[in-house]
């Protein structure tokens, strides 16, 4: 069972899940959609007749060859029946087009509610380093791509490989040697399509990464815009969208030109099913060895059957892409997430944090090195140490944005790893010095840290974290709309906005990441001065490179190479002469000049 488990193909998987999501409408569409393919198929019969049912042509040559008067009482039924079919075929497959499409719309839904859930569910730090240009493309273009899949190819694959089948049986019931004729050039177009479907899993898969690659360059290149033009670098980066723009253009021309001339044979040789019954009936046929209207039947049949069959082939690059798109869509649904409980069954006593033998690494690279380190409760904790020597990394493992991969953090003696993350996120307020605002006004955006809040309750928070002067400046005042990401007012003011959004959620620990850094020193000692009264009581713990910031800190930690070079009060460090003093000494350096 487990070997079955292992063996099942996560793409077919996937397309079965978003099926049953909605399989009554997927059922009823497919349905309908044979029953069209019946339609289609009953005015044949009318026209050739069946075993002892006879139809119109039979009669015809019959009558005509007798002599004898056309009979209305046999014609009309049949021309009726016929008339019938024509009509109410469009219809069933209109109807049928039109549920599968409502389905797929509600499918499509899904795929993106599931993947914004996932995204909810993911480690943020691994959403950090996912490009916006690929997610982007992933839930716009790609679950675009799975309409074409569902709408089309589940209702219109299904009755036509049926019917196909339905309609190739009954020619071997007629005469096996006039159903093997008919395959020969259905067999060689076959062949056509195979040449055609070599490499197109590759070829797909490049088609991907390059618009993948046009959205991530073409974000790059609007976002970076200001800065392009201010070191006048419009030309090279205008090439790099230009040549981005154009292999995501003829990475799709060149597969086009590798597979049209395989394609067109196949299409055009396909459908020459006559080339090998003709010649065959016609020799049965002499022989008295198959009647005319058998003929004539297997004749119509293999027309009707390969009219199905060219339906199938058009869509054999879309079911070849059908692995890459769904595996783009599966890359984030299926994501690893942060394994927390839905409750707590030993609640935190308190929130000292406890972080034990620490080791963790970015795909293969480990960038933390066995760190151990205790912070009490209500302490200010100072993070310091050359860039990329792991103090926020670490801040991110305590703030839950990853899990170590050896080791554990602990929050009043509880693992993060039992704690649920709704919960913990309550515990924890982290403000880095890359904070998003939404598209809102002021009042909104830090309402997002309690939705329950009242305007007189922001404007309060607003005037402890000093900002509430330079908001009612602002036109509008708190109901000013920031604007996409905030980029209406300066990357300063942002965020000491988002400070003052983390301290309106009040959390007992607090994760200050350079968050001060696009600050000027008066603003800064302003937001200090105001923090300072609200974070009384709390567990602090902040990252700067500005050294004269923490030098109240209870306790200074030095990082160095992924590892815990010292620890200790400013005038500890000092006295020990180690890394800090250089640090120090550096920093008083440059800030005399």
């Amino acid at each position: 069972m487990e070997k079955n488990k292992r063996k099942e193909n996560p793409t077919i998987s996937y397309i079965l899940e978003l099926v049953s999501y909605k399989k009554g409408m997927f059922l009823a569409s497919v349905l309908l959609a044979l029953l069209n393919a019946v339609l289609i198929i009953i005015p044949y019969i009318m026209l050739s007749g069946f075993g002892s049912f006879q139809g119109i042509l039979p009669r015809l040559i019959e009558d005509v060859q007798l002599g004898r008067g056309f009979e209305a009482a046999f014609y009309w039924p049949r021309l009726g029946v016929m008339i019938g079919c024509v009509i109410a075929a469009p219809i069933f497959k209109f109807i049928s087009t039109g549920i599968s499409h409502a389905a797929t719309f509600h499918a499509l839904k899904k795929i993106r509610m599931d993947m914004a859930r996932r995204l909810s569910e993911m480690p943020l730090g691994d959403i950090e380093r996912l490009n916006p240009g690929t997610v982007k493309g992933i839930m716009v273009e790609r679950v675009d791509a799975c309409e074409k899949i569902l709408a089309h190819i589940v209702p219109e694959v299904t009755s036509g490989l049926l019917a196909a089948m339905f309609l190739l049986v009954l020619m071997f019931i007629i005469d096996w040697r006039l159903g093997l004729a008919s395959l020969i050039c259905v067999v060689v177009g076959f062949v056509f399509f195979s040449f055609m479907m070599k490499g197109s899993t590759e070829s797909a898969q490049y088609c991907v990464d390059k618009t993948n690659e046009l959205n991530n360059t073409a974000i790059d290149y609007i976002n970076g815009i200001e800065v392009i033009k201010v070191f006048g670098k419009e030309d090279d980066s205008y090439e790099r969208f230009k040549q981005a723009a154009h292999d995501g253009a003829y990475c799709y021309i060149d597969w086009m030109r590798r597979c049209i001339i395989p394609q067109t044979g196949g299409f055009v040789i396909a459908p020459y099913t006559l080339l090998g019954i003709l010649p065959v009936g016609a020799l049965l046929y002499m022989n008295n060895q198959l009647s005319l209207s058998n003929l004539i039947m297997v004749i119509v049949l293999s027309v009707t059957a390969i009219s199905f069959l060219l339906v199938l082939f058009s869509y054999t690059d879309d079911l070849k892409q059908v692995e890459v798109t769904i595996g783009e869509v599966l890359r984030i649904v299926k994501a690893p997430i942060l394994n927390r409980p839905e409750k707590i069954k030993n609640p935190p006593q308190n929130y000292d944090i406890s972080v034990e033998n620490v080791n963790f690494g970015y795909d293969e690279k480990e960038v933390l090195h066995d760190i151990s380190l205790p912070i009490k409760q209500g302490t200010f904790t100072a993070f310091v140490g050359p860039s990329g020597a792991g103090k926020s990394t670490l801040a991110k493992l305590i703030a839950s944005y990853y899990d170590p991969n050896n080791g554990s953090i602990k929050i009043g003696g509880v693992d993060l790893k039992d704690i649920p993350l709704d919960r913990y996120n309550e515990m924890v307020s982290y403000v880095s010095q890359n904070n998003y605002l939404f598209n809102m006004s002021i009042y909104e955006n830090i309402r997002v840290a309690k939705p329950s809040a009242s305007n007189e309750e922001i404007e309060e928070i607003c005037r402890k974290c000093g900002v509430d002067a330079f908001i009612r400046s602002l036109e509008d005042g708190y109901n000013t709309v920031v604007g996409s990401k905030g980029n209406s007012i300066s990357g300063g003011e942002r965020q000491r906005i988002t400070i003052a959004r983390a301290m309106m959620k009040n959390a007992p620990i607090v994760i200050l990441d350079e968050a001060t850094a696009y600050t000027d020193p008066e603003n800064e000692a302003l937001i200090e001065k105001s923090l300072s009264a609200l974070i009384k009581g709390k567990t602090l713990i902040v990252i700067a490179h500005r050294l004269n910031t923490i030098t109240n800190a209870d306790n200074i930690v030095v990082f160095s190479e992924g590892k815990i070079e010292e620890t200790g009060t400013h005038q500890s460090l000092l006295d020990a002469n180690g890394l800090y003093k250089k640090m120090w000494d550096s920093f008083k350096e440059s800030e005399a000049k």
